[in-house]
């Protein structure tokens, strides 16, 4: 009784912060890695060592953007203590002044059981474009980029304990952005931030995960997610300087709600919400989102 009554009270909660909050999520990718994301019980389950997984979602983000992305991953059990994971990202952006879509960014990672509950990530999210992209000539800012065009270094934790699943990881950008974006005196993009040549710095998060088992075939997974970046992003203006973005680091702290339906040992479908209760006061990333909902369908073989 007591499990159903946390697991009304998150759903309650969610909702509430999907309809009233306006600023959201600033993610750079490693939150929504499968081994960062949440472990499903029988991930330990080693009669099938292959995965297949597909998947997308929608959420809402500044200057009214609507945000739609997709993803294809696989991952392979190598043996019994590590495990390879391929993603491959899509996104398309869309308000009433502009639309983009293309190719986003290719994750390449491993994973490591290193202790009987400690297990250890490490990888690499690869830019597919280089972050200046153009729409009739004029260069996107980066709420509408497929990608941050940047090559980030992914290091992170788990352990389990006592049915709670802890996460600890960053994501480091190791070159700058080829974003030559300057605000405009006028016309559409004169409330977005300049990011010339910009430079993002790094994210450190920890994530808390308690699932739930509703049955035989449901498990439900309520998470609170903070994001904390670790200092103010930087750009060059016209005269060749480098400007700090004041307020752009800082905190966001987001709940996470994971809904697992197996349909059999085989395949599973996860319904995914994500909504955020503080945010950075300033984020030149484009990433805010002030809510996202997503589908995933995996095939273990």
């Amino acid at each position: 009784m007591k499990r159903i009554h946390l697991i009304a009270l998150f759903t309650l909660v969610g909702s509430f912060i999907m309809e009233t909050y306006s600023q959201g999520c600033s993610d750079a990718g490693f939150c929504s890695i499968s081994s960062l994301k949440t472990a499903h019980p029988d991930s330990l389950d080693f009669t099938y060592r292959n995965q297949f997984k597909l998947g997308g979602s929608i959420g809402k983000a500044d200057h009214k953007i609507d945000v739609y992305s997709g993803y294809l991953e696989f991952s392979k059990n190598v043996d019994s203590c590590s495990s390879v994971e391929v993603k491959l990202s899509y996104i398309t952006q869309r308000n009433s002044q502009t639309t983009s879509s293309g190719l986003s960014d290719l994750y390449l990672i491993g994973n490591w059981h290193i202790a009987k509950n400690l297990f250890f990530t490490s990888g690499f999210k690869m830019a597919l474009t280089d972050g200046n992209d153009e729409i009739d000539g004029q260069i996107l800012p980066m709420d509408f980029q497929h990608s941050l065009g940047t090559i980030d270094l992914i290091l992170g934790f788990r352990y389990d304990i006592k049915g709670f699943q802890l996460y600890l990881a960053g994501q480091q950008p190791l070159n700058k952005s080829k974003n030559t974006f300057v605000t405009p005196n006028s016309g559409n993009y004169v409330d977005y931030q300049t990011t010339n040549k910009y430079k993002r710095k790094g994210d450190l998060l920890f994530r808390a995960s308690y699932p739930i088992a509703a049955g035989s075939k449901i498990t439900i997974t309520p998470s609170l997610l903070p994001i904390y970046h670790i200092a103010d992003d930087e750009y060059t203006d016209i005269s060749g300087e480098q400007v700090f973005i004041k307020n752009s680091k800082g905190l966001t702290l987001n709940g996470n709600l994971f809904v697992d339906f197996e349909l059999n040992r085989m395949n599973k479908i996860t319904l995914s919400f994500a909504a955020p209760f503080v945010t950075r006061k300033v984020r030149p990333d484009g990433l805010t989102r002030k809510y996202v909902v997503g589908l995933d369908y995996g095939i273990r073989f």
